[in-house]
This record gives C-alpha cells, structure tokens and sequence, in this order.
C-alpha cells in the first residue's frame, strides 16, 4: 500500500461482465445489464453549470439519475458486452470532513468493518474495462457523490479537495466523457 491512503482501494478481481445497450448518438441515456442481474439506468439531468477545479481533477459536472429494475428485459435488443474490474473509494461526507471507508478487497466492495453504508457520500473508482469481442483495454477515472440532490455538489468538491491532498499524478490525454457518450463515439470510431 502506498502512503498516500490509508488503506487499499476495495473492489478488484473478479472482473464483471455488463451488457450495455447500444442506441446510436445516444449521450443522454445509458441503460446496462449488470454482470448478476439487473438492468441499471442512468439518465442525464444537468451539465456544465458548475465544474470541478481541484487539480488535477478538473472539468464539468454532470448530473444524472440512476434507477434499478429487475423486471426490464433486454433480451432480443443490441448490446455490448464490457468486462470490467474496478478499484473504489468510498467516502462519508455527512460530517466536517470526508472519511473513508474501508472496503473488503473483493468485488463485493462492502465495508470491512460490516457498517451500513452512509446517506450521503462520494465514490471514486478506476476501472479497467474490455470491450467485446476485440477485448480493447480502457480505463475510466470518475466521480460519483450521491445523497440528497442538495449535497452531491458539495460531497464531490470535498473528496475531490482531500484527494487532490494526496498529490495523484496528472490525468493527462485522457477523454472527458460519460459512458453513453464514450460508447457512442467508440462504435462509431470502431464503424
């Protein structure tokens, strides 16, 4: 463990296997199967109002929504499979200062410690994602506060300061993106 945390990342092997939903130019929808069952959407509510300045994470907030459901079927529609296995952060932001969470080391990303996870917070994931059937590696670095509407700015600005702190190296020639986006403009590069 380096010594910029105080404990290792959760999440981590097994990778994980989600089914996304391809619809052409779509950017403000993204609809997955989750690897164990599930389908996930995430719909955009607001961007570019505010923007994240906190070296080296710097760019444009976005707002979006995310719903589960068991009862959605996309049997039978286009998707694509991406392999995933994550690194996450977790962090309580109910109090002063964000404090993290340790997590267990496995792709089940609970706490170590068994507590219920908080109300309000901030997760920071990196995760390494192939996407089929070529199996091209990425990498995504993202953001994600959740909570009450009204403090989901301030979680992420505040765990985003304490990170900036640990001196992280420069995120350089990278692509900003949400994943609908990033899918849309990947099968089109891929066309």
């Amino acid at each position: 463990m380096d010594k910029q945390h105080k404990f290792p990342a959760g999440g981590g092997p097994p990778a994980r296997s989600d089914e996304y939903l391809i619809e052409p130019n779509q950017r403000e929808l993204g609809v997955k199967k989750r690897g164990g069952g599930g389908v996930e959407i995430k719909t955009l509510i607001e961007t570019g109002s505010d923007s994240l300045s906190r070296p080296p994470f710097n760019g444009p907030m976005e707002l979006w929504c995310k719903a589960k459901s068991s009862a959605l079927p996309l049997d039978g529609l286009p998707l694509i499979v991406i392999e995933k296995e994550r690194r996450l952060r977790k962090f309580d932001t109910t109090g002063a200062k964000p404090i993290e969470i340790q997590l267990i080391p496995d792709s089940t990303e609970k706490p170590i410690d068994g507590r219920a996870l908080p109300s309000q917070g901030c997760n920071v994931e990196f995760t390494s994602i192939r996407v089929q059937p070529d199996r091209q590696a990425w990498w995504t670095f993202g953001f994600e506060a959740f909570g009450p509407l009204s403090t989901v700015k301030h979680s992420l600005n505040n765990v985003a300061r304490m990170l900036a702190e640990r001196l992280p190296p420069a995120l350089t020639d990278g692509i900003l993106e949400s994943y609908p986006t990033w899918l849309t403009d990947h099968l089109n590069r891929s066309a």
